[in-house]
């Protein structure tokens, strides 16, 4: 696919972890498609450093507030929108971010991760929750396939879709795409993390790789 097309994805989000939860205050994505770029801002009223009250996520970018001034109706119901949360900061509770009652960071004990439950997301144009099962201890082997070898936590998951998908994407029985999350610890010195991610997409399966890791300014080498 790398021959035809040509596409970055950058994601950042700012909030507040509490135990066993994470309170998105601003979500921004910009991709490159193409040559194509288009940017997204969701605000969630809650920054302290903001003067906006607390509410609904709205998009703040301009594509959004053009659709707002215009009257263009959103596809996804103000309704559907309370009580979610962005795409990153699922992931910081999903990756072990959060804190336990100690106020420490989950992802620091050797306790597997917490993949029970649902998370109801938006993401600035699509509406979905992610239901994870319990997680299982299993050992994986390095291959051209797999990039973590050793022992890790796999946590199976269903992604319902509710809105905002195009038509030409709902090709699964009752809206529903699942796959499975891989935790272990990149390196010994290292928290758990999410290290793979498989899935199905329209097009074919899809697996993920963690490649790096990062903290502050310096990038963090992983074993080859």
């Amino acid at each position: 696919l790398a021959w035809f097309l040509d596409g970055t994805l950058s994601a950042a989000a700012k909030g507040e972890l509490g135990i066993d939860t994470a309170t998105p205050f601003r979500y921004r994505t910009v991709d490159m498609f193409n040559d194509d770029r288009n940017e997204l801002e969701l605000d969630y009223g809650r920054d302290p450093l903001r003067s906006e009250s607390p509410g609904l996520p709205v998009r703040t970018d301009p594509d959004g507030v053009r659709d707002q001034k215009a009257g263009v109706p959103e596809k996804i119901k103000p309704e559907d929108r309370v009580g979610t949360t962005d795409p990153i900061t699922a992931l910081a509770v999903l990756n072990g971010l959060a804190l336990d009652p100690r106020g420490e960071q989950r992802a620091n004990s050797e306790e597997p991760p917490a993949c029970g439950g649902r998370s109801q997301i938006y993401d600035g144009k699509r509406r979905y929750d992610l239901e994870l099962a319990t997680a299982t201890r299993k050992t994986l082997s390095k291959s051209r396939f797999n990039l973590h070898e050793g022992a890790a936590w796999n946590c199976a998951f269903v992604l319902r879709r509710v809105g905002g998908f195009r038509k030409k994407d709902e090709v699964y029985d009752d809206h529903l795409q699942s796959g499975s999350v891989w935790f272990a610890r990149p390196r010994p010195d290292l928290p758990i993390s999410i290290v793979r991610i498989d899935t199905d997409s329209a097009l074919d399966a899809v697996r993920i790789h963690l490649q790096a890791v990062e903290t502050g300014a310096r990038e963090i080498t992983l074993p080859e």
